[in-house]
């Protein structure tokens, strides 16, 4: 697995064009930039919470999770920012590549078919059951679309797009590949529900995602898998999204907290969820061509 993965790489335009912009720059003063980096966007998210917030006048429910998903607008405008004007970066070397419409295409497909089997394989076990439907909330599904959109799409930009061409131009790409999951795995820590379970299976969705950055080569198919996942699992199908709860069109419920259904955190800290992951995981190192 780790020689395909070096393999998508090699061939990769993004990474290549992020390694013309290598210099001789210590490991200290590269990951105190990293580190930096990270403390500044917490505080320009904090910040924009707390505009959100104010503007809305203490918002709950519906509301108050789609401000929240809305505290990442800030994420991809400072990354690109701190790159052109400090590492000198092209846009290329994030991983915006041209073919950007067919490959959210592709992504969104994936993400669906991803969170589909995880729901066939959780209600033929036994672990959920159908709950019926509430069109009520109806009117959510193009702000929740556009919401889950802007936080999978910052998320992915900087731990893909950002994190592993920044630590590849120095480091072998499967260093760049580990720190961006567990990179990955931080902005869920305070999340409700979380286990080791969820931890184990962020950090796999981690390797999902590089992975499928590097052999499409190029970011886009990241979003649309992301946000497809987040907005199916959540407004579609009402399950929690990593600790976040949301309303939803059609509705199923866990049977049980196992480990195989998952807890409060939803399936993203289940054996199902693990087993979908791992599958996906090994489709995309080893098919042998690019789909």
């Amino acid at each position: 697995m780790l020689s395909r993965i070096n393999d998508f790489a090699d061939f990769s335009k993004t990474i290549s064009e992020a390694r013309k912009h290598s210099g001789n720059i210590s490991t200290l003063k590269e990951f105190g930039l990293f580190i930096g980096c990270f403390i500044v966007l917490q505080i320009l998210m904090a910040g924009v919470g707390f505009i959100l917030e104010f503007a809305f006048k203490n918002p709950s429910g519906d509301l108050t999770v789609l401000l929240n998903l809305l505290t990442f607008l800030p994420v991809p405008f400072f990354m690109i920012l701190l790159s052109r004007r400090i590492e000198k970066r092209s846009l290329e070397s994030f991983g915006f590549a041209q073919n950007a419409l067919p490959s959210v295409a592709k992504g969104l497909l994936i993400g669906l078919v991803m969170f589909l089997a995880v729901v066939v394989i959780g209600v033929i076990s036994g672990q959920y059951r159908f709950a019926g439907f509430d069109f009520s909330c109806s009117y959510f599904f193009i702000p929740y679309l556009v919401c889950f959109a802007v936080q999978s799409f910052s998320e992915e930009f900087y731990s893909r797009g950002w994190t592993i061409t920044y630590f590849s131009k120095n480091h072998s790409i499967i260093t760049a590949v580990l720190i961006s999951c567990i990179v990955f795995i931080l902005p869920h820590m305070m999340n409700t529900g979380l286990n080791l379970m969820a931890v184990i299976n962020l950090f796999v969705f981690g390797l999902v995602f590089a992975v499928l950055f590097l052999r499409f080569d190029n970011i886009w198919v990241c979003c649309g898998l992301h946000t497809m996942w987040n907005f199916t699992q959540g407004f579609l199908m009402g399950f929690n999204v990593s600790g976040i709860e949301t309303s939803s069109i059609i509705k199923f419920t866990q049977t049980s907290s196992s480990l195989i259904a998952g807890g409060s955190f939803g399936p993203e800290s289940s054996l199902i969820v693990t087993f979908v992951a791992i599958i996906t995981l090994i489709v995309l190192v080893y098919y042998p061509k690019k789909v």
